[in-house]
């Protein structure tokens, strides 16, 4: 079946609602912050559609992850991705996600648990909302169509559906320095007006690859993620709680292209400043195979970053790995749904929401 090269507004619009299924009420609009925020979808869980909802007040621990799904594609997005590359020097069409791939990806989900997770690769918002149905319709799927000039690979996020929040996902598409967009998922707690401070502000990442020869675009993106971490610390003040995760391809503890991250941003990476340390073999979220000679190594592309206010509320971060590691790529292949690992990180939520709580309480 055909599809047409980007839909419209109003297309995105409609598909959000069809996702959401009832749980929630989507709106699509200009900016009203920021030039470069190109849109945004806004919903709120409605308590008698969802599960049991969890108190904010009364959650101890918040599980934030993400997770790089690798060519999550339906059919759909391999022909809308072969619509839009099929005329390129050395084009090769992609495949649909295999189901038992798929299955795979949502037993490490559901082994994890997170709360909030952002994934990288993401297809469509239709895609996501085949994973969600995978995860038994835990999670509401969020999603804005970035810029990738592959066609079909976007950043998305899943949040459970007995949080008691109100979201915003703001785009930052129109910033060309990203390779995909830092789409930003604005948290607050339910009935909280619009322009109120929020919880948490959640940022998900997939940087530009291609080792040293792309390091300089990947030196923008930090800059430009800091230019929007920025803006919001403007719009709310200071000590607003923000989370940077993603495939950031490379190591952004200690890259130079990733310093404006540390230094501008005040980021962390969540290993670093976790109450349970963590040994760096332990850290590596994807596994590079020797062509040349047998073995491998791994690294840590993908980080969970935290900003100054909640460097002392971090639990433990871990890496979600097949273990032993495989020791070729055939038997990698087999064995994981994806290229990369799922990381997660427990955040201590308590003095988190009593804090916010303290910091809005006159705005009321």
């Amino acid at each position: 079946m055909a599809t047409s090269p980007r839909p419209s507004l109003w297309q995105l619009k409609q598909r959000s609602l069809i996702a959401f299924l009832g749980f929630a009420v989507a709106l699509y609009a200009p900016s009203f912050g920021t030039s470069d925020l190109t849109c945004e979808i806004r919903f709120s869980s409605v308590a008698h559609f969802a599960p049991p909802l969890r108190p904010l007040e009364s959650l101890d621990r918040l599980k934030v992850a993400s997770y790089n799904l690798e060519n999550f594609f339906r059919e759909s997005d391999v022909e809308h991705q072969n619509q839009l590359l099929s005329a390129r020097p050395g084009f090769r069409s992609s495949i649909a996600k295999p189901r038992d791939k798929v299955l795979g990806i949502a037993r490490n989900i559901l082994r994890a648990d997170p709360d909030l997770l952002v994934v990288q690769e993401a297809g469509s918002l239709d895609a996501l909302q085949m994973l969600s149905e995978s995860l038994g319709n835990r999670y509401h799927p969020i999603l804005i169509p970035g810029n990738d000039n592959q066609g079909s690979r976007h950043i998305g996020f899943l949040v459970k559906k007995d949080l008691p929040v109100d979201l915003t996902l703001e785009s930052h598409r129109t910033i060309r320095a990203f390779a995909r967009d830092l789409p930003a998922l604005v948290i607050r707690p339910a009935g909280s007006d619009s322009g109120s401070k929020p919880l948490l502000i959640f940022m998900g990442t997939h940087y530009k690859a291609g080792g040293k020869v792309t390091r300089s675009r990947r030196l923008e993106e930090s800059q430009k993620t800091v230019e929007v971490m920025t803006t919001y610390k403007t719009q709310y003040g200071e000590n607003v709680n923000e989370i940077v995760a993603g495939d950031f391809n490379g190591a952004a503890k200690v890259g130079s292209e990733y310093e404006p991250l540390r230094k501008e941003g005040q980021l962390s990476d969540a290993f670093d400043v976790a109450r349970t340390s963590t040994p760096p073999h332990e850290r590596n979220t994807h596994v590079i195979y020797r062509r040349e000679r047998a073995g491998h190594f791994g690294w840590q592309p993908d980080s969970i970053l935290v900003g100054p206010t909640l460097r002392d509320k971090v639990i433990k971060t871990r890496v979600l790995a097949p273990s032993p590691i495989p020791e070729t790529q055939q038997e990698m292949d087999l064995l994981s749904p994806s290229d990369h690992f799922l990381l997660e990180t427990e955040i201590d939520f308590s003095p988190v929401y009593r804090q916010w709580e303290q910091s809005t309480k006159y705005q009321h």
